[in-house]
This record gives structure tokens, C-alpha cells and sequence, in this order.
């Protein structure tokens, strides 16, 4: 649509989709040698709708004013699914992406029960009843809280120009989704940091990975002594990995409801400043066009979570789980923090 002689223009979209046959890893008998196969994985459907908004605020001969406005909502549902495993229990559903019923990248949490007198994390079964038993938790004792995906996205844009100066200013937004807050896992064993794998001649060693090495702050208000479960549930330090094993499951706290945060947030993209130098200036110099330009980027604006956490670098790159199951991961990466707050300054010459 378009109205006041092109002030407001823009336009709404609605969709509904079903897509059937999602190409995916599919389980075949052992006796073949292969675990899984390509093949036909599941259904999914998506239902949405795109906004877009331009308004010209302002027109003058030598200034003008535009805003664009974009928003995106979409809602998913897998609606079919072949699993390559059946799903069962609590740590299948804390490794998954997809489950049958509900949105991709769903996210699924223990429900944390606080520490016991030995500063072990404990959860709460579906029956009410509360442990701290290894490999206890079914998937009807897991509690789903979101998805990891943004179910609401979009950007919101200034443009001002004034003769040859132009300053753009673009907010982008993501709302409604979740992640899993990184608490680390330094609850036994040497305090190094995670270690990474790596080949080195054909044998594998063990190397610090520098997106793992620190120590979480939140280790420093773990549980020390009996008493202190009333007031801390970050778990105690036990540094023989055996006995830490055998009597508890650090990933009920890693894992629990209340390490999953809201991942909503709003974003300064970018504020563009730009000068296009004068025609007749560049008559004299021998070109066409010379425009400087000065960029400063992600500046962060708001965020739902209160632990100063940039959603956008608190991502997970997971690393496949055993089996080649591409829905089952056995540890994340944390991504480096990059390009915040960082300026640009550059120079575009046409000849």
C-alpha cells in the first residue's frame, strides 16, 4: 500500500506453510555398517507474518527524513518427526533440537531442586519428589521452556540528509526466545578450563582451548561447608572426578530451569555518518564521486537477562554427540565476543 502522495507506504504478509519430508538423518538396521542414512525426517509448520512500514517524515529541498520499520513473526511446529532413537530420558531432551509437538530448537531444563547438605544439585521429578540419583530424570520430568529461536525479529532505521552529509541509524531487535545461561562445568577435576581435543602426528593430546579456559566468577560463591545450601546453589567443588560422578550429576544445576534466560534484546547495528563530497569540488579533482564515511557498530541498547550477557555472542556451537546423531550434542563452544562497539572510518573514490 501507498498513501499521502507516497509519505506512508509499505506491506503486511501473511503466510502458512507445511513442509513435508525434511531431509535429516534417518536410523538404519546395524547390519548394513551404518548407523543412519539421508532420508526422509519429518514435517514441519510455519505460520507468520511480515510487516513492512517506510515513511518519508520530512522532504525538503536540501533536508529529508525517512524511517523504515521491519517485524517479523513466525511460529513453527514440527509436526512429524522420525526419530533415529527413541526418546526417552531426561538427557536425550537436554541434548535434542527437534521433538515432535514443538517448535524447532526447542530448549528443555531439569527442574532445579536446590542443593542437599553435601552441596549436590538435586532436581524435582514429575511425582514431586526430589533427588539427586544420576540418570533418574524421563521426559515427562523435564520442564520446556522456549525456543531458542526468535520467534519475534526486525529493524527499525533512521536516515537523515542534508545536502551531501548522511547519518543512518539502524536498530535491530530480537524478542521472545531463550538460551542457557554459561556457567561453565569446573565442579571436579583439575581446574584448567575445558580441554580441547586436537590431532597432532596422528595421535590426539590435549590442549587448552581459549574459549574455555576461564573459570567461571560464579565458582567463587559455590558451596563450601554444611549450611551453605541455604544460601547459594552453585555446587560444591569435589576434585576427585570419580567420586564426583559416582554420587552426583553436576549437569541437574548446568542444566536446570534457572540457568535458562529470557534471550530478548535490542541492538544499535550500526550509526553510518557519510559525506559525499560537492560536484564541483570534484571537477577540480579529477573524479566522479568521493564519499568519507564513519561507522560505529552493535552497541548494545537493552537485554532481557540481568548478567550483562550479549545474547548474540552467548550462542552454542554444538559439537555433535555420539552416534553421529545430529540431534544429540555433547558439549557447546562459546563464541569470542567480537566487533562491539567497534568504528569504521573509510573513503569510496569513483573515477
Amino acid at each position: 500500500f501507498s498513501m499521502f502522495n507516497s509519505r506512508l507506504s509499505g506491506s503486511v504478509d501473511f503466510y502458512q506453510r507445511r513442509t513435508q519430508d525434511l531431509i535429516g538423518q534417518m536410523p538404519v538396521n546395524t547390519l548394513t555398517g551404518y548407523s543412519v542414512i539421508v532420508g526422509n525426517y519429518g514435517d514441519l509448520m510455519n505460520r507468520g507474518l511480515d510487516i513492512s512500514l517506510r515513511t518519508l517524515n520530512i522532504a525538503h529541498d536540501d533536508f529529508t527524513w525517512t524511517t523504515l520499520l521491519n517485524i517479523s513473526y513466525n511460529k513453527n511446529e514440527i509436526s512429524k518427526l522420525n526419530y533415529a532413537i527413541p526418546l526417552t530420558t531426561g538427557q536425550q531432551y537436554i541434548n535434542g533440537r527437534y521433538f515432535e509437538g514443538y517448535p524447532a530448537f526447542a530448549l528443555f531444563a531439569y527442574r532445579f531442586a536446590g542443593l542437599d547438605e553435601m552441596g549436590d544439585p538435586q532436581i524435582e521429578l514429575n511425582d514431586g519428589s526430589v533427588t539427586k540419583d544420576r540418570g533418574v530424570a524421563m521426559a515427562k520430568d523435564m520442564k520446556y521452556i522456549g525456543s531458542s529461536q526468535p520467534p519475534w525479529n526486525g529493524g527499525f532505521s533512521n536516515t537523515f540528509t542534508y545536502k551531501g552529509l548522511s547519518l543512518n541509524a539502524n536498530i535491530i531487535f530480537n524478542l521472545g526466545h531463550y538460551m542457557r545461561r554459561d556457567v561453565g562445568n569446573f565442579f571436579s577435576g583439575r581446574l584448567v578450563g575445558e580441554n580441547a581435543i586436537e590431532m597432532r602426528a596422528g595421535t590426539y593430546t590435549s590442549a587448552m582451548d581459549l574459549t574455555h579456559g576461564n573459570i567461571n566468577r560464579i565458582f567463587l560463591d559455590r558451596w563450601r561447608e554444611p549450611g551453605d545450601e541455604n544460601f547459594t546453589s552453585i555446587p560444591s567443588y569435589v576434585s576427585n572426578t570419580a567420586l564426583s560422578d559416582s554420587r552426583r550429576d553436576v549437569n541437574y544445576f548446568v542444566y536446570g530451569d534457572m540457568n535458562v534466560l529470557s534471550a530478548s534484546y535490542i541492538k544499535m547495528r550500526d550509526i553510518t555518518l557519510s559525506y559525499t563530497l560537492p560536484e564541483l569540488t570534484l571537477d577540480n579533482l579529477g573524479f566522479r564521486e568521493i564519499t568519507f564515511r564513519a561507522q560505529v557498530s552493535n552497541l548494545m541498547l537493552w537485554k532481557a537477562n540481568k548478567f550483562n550477557i550479549d545474547p548474540e555472542f552467548q550462542g552454542f556451537n554444538l559439537i555433535p554427540g555420539e552416534g553421529g546423531n545430529p540431534d544429540s550434542f555433547s558439549s557447546v563452544n562459546r563464541a569470542l565476543r567480537a566487533k562491539q562497539g567497534s568504528f569504521t572510518f573509510g573513503v569510496h573514490l569513483t573515477f
